[in-house]
């Protein structure tokens, strides 16, 4: 039995056997084509009683394959899955902090491209407090409390009829909506909220006060989710970034890894990136920030393509929202 890696023609940078150019052309170190491998793979069966087998990874792509230039939505990218423009922006962050390193122009901060084990705490400082602050990452996820306040107080002035009590026991089931991940663009579902919030309290006595009872606990509540939104943000932060520093202390000093000696990007990276990029650029995260907002083809072309997280479940998507 001979077991054969794919035969399709692989990525030029890495080579890599599950770094799928094109899926329907044969790799150019054979010499032939694919009826010249049928034809030989033949005789070997008939002839010398020797099987094979080979992978088929058809979900194994590289940074330019031919199908996704096609066929963009393929992809995760940024209009099937706006949840991850958050994650392209801290990619670029990071990017941006690799060709900085690479170019010594960090070295006031006391970071070097010949990086030491003493400089982590310095990139950790860089990274969450100088640059990833800049960003205003929240703006993803938490809701305009007023603007959703003023729709509530609107939508309760065209109320007839103020029930006697609430329709629930609780405002549990009152949740933060992303949509489509747009800054300060989440909202509540104002029709549940009249459900919970608005009715007949006891102390009352007009649908004026009845209104601004029910808008003072929305905002209340409001004030909570984005208060947990934010604190569970940071958190992930920076977990994200202290994974980063793991995986540079394991690629340039543990001594089963590469022991890189200095960041140079892209060859030996602080960290690598996590998604490809329209036309191979990095683009700085200032320009990165707009595009994920206002430019839909930047949107249809960057694509996550690093789904390995080590030592993780590989069963799990790790592009999936969530």
């Amino acid at each position: 039995m001979i077991h054969f890696t794919p035969i399709q023609c692989l990525y030029n940078v890495s080579n890599s056997s599950y770094a799928i150019t094109d899926h329907h052309k044969l790799n150019p170190i054979f010499h032939g084509t694919h009826e010249q491998i049928k034809t030989i793979i033949d005789k070997m069966a008939k002839e010398w009683k020797i099987f094979s087998i080979t992978d088929l990874v058809y979900n194994h792509a590289a940074n330019d394959c031919v199908l996704f230039q096609d066929h963009p939505e393929c992809a995760y990218n940024l209009i099937n899955s706006p949840h991850l423009k958050a994650a392209v922006l801290l990619d670029s962050i990071l990017i941006q902090f690799n060709r900085d390193v690479t170019e010594d122009k960090l070295l006031s901060k006391g970071i070097s491209s010949e990086i030491k084990e003493n400089h982590f705490e310095l990139i950790r400082h860089y990274l969450l407090d100088e640059q990833i602050p800049k960003y205003n990452f929240s703006e993803f996820y938490i809701c305009d409390i007023d603007s959703q306040v003023k729709q509530f107080r609107e939508q309760l002035s065209k109320v007839n009829h103020c029930p006697d009590e609430s329709s629930y026991e609780n405002d549990n089931n009152i949740q933060i909506q992303h949509g489509k991940y747009q800054r300060m663009k989440s909202f509540v579902n104002l029709e549940l909220a009249e459900k919970v919030y608005f009715f007949k309290r006891k102390d009352l006595t007009t649908k004026e006060q009845w209104i601004n009872a029910a808008c003072q606990a929305l905002n209340h509540r409001l004030n909570i989710l984005n208060n947990l939104i934010c604190e569970k943000l940071n958190q992930n932060l920076t977990r994200a970034i202290d994974n980063c520093l793991s995986a540079c202390r394991y690629h340039f000093f543990s001594n089963d890894g590469p022991k890189y000696k200095k960041i140079s990007f892209p060859a030996t990276p602080f960290v690598g990136n996590y998604f490809s990029y329209p036309n191979g650029e990095f683009k700085h995260p200032d320009q990165v920030n707009l595009f994920i907002e206002n430019d839909t083809n930047y949107q249809t072309y960057v694509m996550a393509h690093n789904g390995w997280v080590m030592n993780d479940d590989p069963r799990t998507n790790f592009a999936e929202e969530g």
